[in-house]
């Protein structure tokens, strides 16, 4: 009872110390068109209208112009949203998601992934869900919060324009959850998933109002300032074919569409044509810089300017978190998930928690929200899960490995809580395994998990006699143990115990032991460096050996140049099998070298790459290496123990995975083309 009388109270001091908007503000709306990656530059735009003195009561926004738009319209000021859109790795937030498979917890960013239900296979988005999501929770909860679900409550005025992919219709999304709202107005159809409220399917508002003028005179702006980052400059027409086809659409949708008012000003950034709608680049600043320079071109100046009205105050939620979803155990697993978020309100909490449950991999969408109910403000979380059943591919192809692919069926499973089932497979040149497992996450930390497992492999170790001959190694056993990852999977650790059954050359034994690995496994190819890695592990019984592996590298990047130097060692027992010992033409060493050659239990490589990024979001590169290998570690100190040498290529990114390339020659005259394009794994 107490806090429920705490939050009423909390009702009415949140009303009374809000600060509305003057009368000039509340006349005056600003409207954003979409625009995918161009849209950043609506970010420069709101900049300029600060300059100028114009701080707009209401804002419209489509697509790309609602996330901007909701950030304006929960009262955070154009140099902190300017910071926000600049320093988001927006081609992180649409990376596939990563699985650890088998004991070796191999990461791998499937190419393709469907869900299978009781009506057949579950198509979503190309884009996964989770990570933008995520995102936009950790954006807008808090804003959407304290408006109690109500944009009319913000600090702004906000409305987000969707379209009812039924018929086309223009839907404008003035309550309800923030972040949810902005998520619909940006579901572009076929590469995001469509978002339902309140029956109607949702999808991006560019489809039926790209530049909802329309929409803020319909809410009483008797002054309206629009930016449209779609259109092309003024003195050219586009050439390339991307910048075609935005046109084209954009003219059909206009042509089909009624026109909507004229805003009063009309402030048209002049992005170059390279710069595509349906990509994020790299270095965002020059996009920020050319919204600003458009909006300072048109606006009249004024003397000063309006203050920002404040957010209301949110001081305590009810006692009760409700949760909605269609699954009965999901929703208590995810209500014990949010225990202790009731009573106190502390919007840090709350988003630390929805942020544990989009690290269990479970869960496409958490949206916690806060609803005035019989009087009390009311946290409330949406869940939506990831289909029960899941098949996930991933393949590729290099100049070493030859054709490499991984099949991955996951599984919901219950055992107290959710937790998951997954069966994996995968081949390539040299390595055939599988493995099946089953892992369970901790409700009140879903970021840990608890898993176990049983797996096969079978291992042609090239070049490991003195002769060059190939060693095949097999392993059979099982694991247990412990899991973490970070909420956006670009982190991931275990802590297990192996049993194995090992075989080889006519020799075969039984080993156990505890193992540690940590890896990093980046949304998108790093153009220079290598992912973090750290594996560590001790192996008693007929085969008793202990191994240590870690890998680091420091980037730095200046406009267009990105620099990177490496650190690779690696140490393993003299009885070690000899998948267990290392090479310097291993994957990720001497690119020079055939794969296998210089083989030993200790290796040492360091490195330098610098990168130049070019169109598509890719690069040309030169990647200096140096390592050595040995049985000891004093031939690590002998200079004939040294190969050093350089690889000049290139990377892109592509939605079949990474392409990269190039010609690499070592101080010992060997030479060699590389390619690689599909998953990495």
């Amino acid at each position: 009872m107490m806090r429920r009388a705490a939050a009423r109270c909390a009702l009415l001091v949140g009303t009374a110390t809000t600060l509305t908007a003057s009368p000039l503000q509340a006349q005056e709306a600003l409207v954003l068109s979409g625009g995918g990656g161009r849209g950043i530059a609506h970010a420069g735009v709101l900049l300029g209208l600060e300059e100028r003195g114009y701080s707009p009561g209401m804002v419209v926004g489509t697509s790309m112009g609602s996330i901007v738009g909701a950030l304006y319209a929960a009262g955070i000021d154009p140099d902190s949203i300017a910071a926000i859109v600049t320093h988001e790795d927006w081609r992180a937030l649409f990376a596939p998601d990563v699985l650890a498979v088998g004991p070796d917890r191999i990461a791998v960013r499937p190419l393709v992934s469907f869900g299978v239900g009781d009506d057949g296979i579950v198509l979503g988005g190309v884009v996964p869900d989770a990570g933008i999501n995520r995102r936009l929770v950790e954006m807008l909860f808090d804003a959407g919060a304290r408006a109690r679900s109500d944009f009319d409550r913000l600090p702004r005025r906000y409305r987000a324009v969707a379209a009812d992919l039924r018929d086309g219709s223009v839907v404008v999304l003035g309550h309800g959850d923030l972040a949810r709202a902005v998520r619909a107005s940006m579901a572009v159809p076929g590469v995001f998933s469509p978002v339902v409220i309140d029956g109607r399917i949702l999808v991006d508002g560019g489809i039926a109002d790209n530049l909802p003028t329309t929409q803020a005179r319909a809410l009483g702006a008797l002054y309206i300032i629009a930016s449209d980052v779609l259109l092309p400059e003024l003195d050219e027409l586009p050439t390339s074919r991307v910048a075609i086809g935005v046109r084209a659409l954009r003219l059909l949708i206009e042509n089909a569409s009624p026109p909507g008012p004229e805003p009063d000003v009309f402030i048209t950034p002049r992005i170059p044509e390279e710069i595509s709608a349906a990509t994020f680049p790299a270095d965002t600043r020059p996009l920020i810089d050319i919204g600003r320079e458009a909006a300072l071109a048109v606006l009249p100046a004024r003397s000063a300017a309006q203050p920002s009205p404040a957010p209301t105050r949110l001081d305590a939620l009810a006692d009760t978190v409700v949760v909605e979803g269609d699954d009965a155990r999901i929703n208590a697993f995810v209500h014990a998930a949010f225990a202790g978020t009731a009573g106190a309100y502390d919007a840090d909490r709350i988003v630390e928690r929805a942020r544990r449950l989009y690290a269990t991999g479970m869960f496409r969408g958490v949206w916690p929200r806060v609803e005035d109910r019989d009087g009390d403000a009311t946290l409330i979380v949406r869940t939506e899960a990831v289909p029960a059943s899941i098949v996930a591919l991933a393949a590729g192809w290099d100049d070493r490995r030859g054709a490499r692919g991984l099949l991955t069926l996951r599984q919901r499973i219950r055992v107290g809580g959710p937790g998951e089932f997954r069966a994996s497979a995968g081949a390539d040149r040299f390595l055939r395994r599988g493995a099946l497992e089953a892992s369970l996450p901790f409700a009140r930390q879903p970021a840990l998990s608890v898993g176990a497992g049983v797996h096969y492999s079978d291992r042609d170790v090239p070049r490991f006699t003195p002769a060059g001959e190939e060693v095949n190694v097999e392993r059979r056993g099982a694991w247990f143990g412990g899991g973490w990852r970070t909420p956006d999977a670009r982190y991931n650790a275990a802590l297990q115990w192996v049993l194995e059954h090992a075989r080889y050359r006519g020799t075969s034994g039984t080993t156990s032991g505890p193992r540690l690995r940590f890896t990093e496994s980046p949304p998108y190819p790093l153009i220079a460096g290598e992912p973090l890695l750290l594996d560590a592990g001790v192996r008693f019984g007929e085969m008793a050996y202990a191994h240590l592996h870690a890998r680091a590298s420091v980037e730095q990047t200046i406009g267009r140049i990105t620099g990177a130097i490496l650190l690779d060692a690696a140490a393993t027992g003299s009885d070690a099998p000899p998948d267990a010992q290392f090479a310097l033409g291993d994957i990720g060493g001497l690119p020079w070298l055939e794969t296998g050659a210089e083989r030993g239990t200790r290796r040492l490589i360091v490195g330098a790459d610098v990168a130049y990024r070019i169109f598509l979001d890719g690069a040309v590169r030169l990647r200096i290496r140096s390592g050595a290998v040995g049985n000891a570690f004093d031939d690590l100190e002998n200079d004939s123990a040294w190969h050093s040498g350089v690889e000049v290529g290139a990377i892109w990114p592509t939605p079949f995975g990474v392409l990269a390339g190039g010609f690499a020659a070592g101080s010992d005259r060997k030479t060699r083309f590389t390619i690689d394009i599909g998953s990495s794994f």
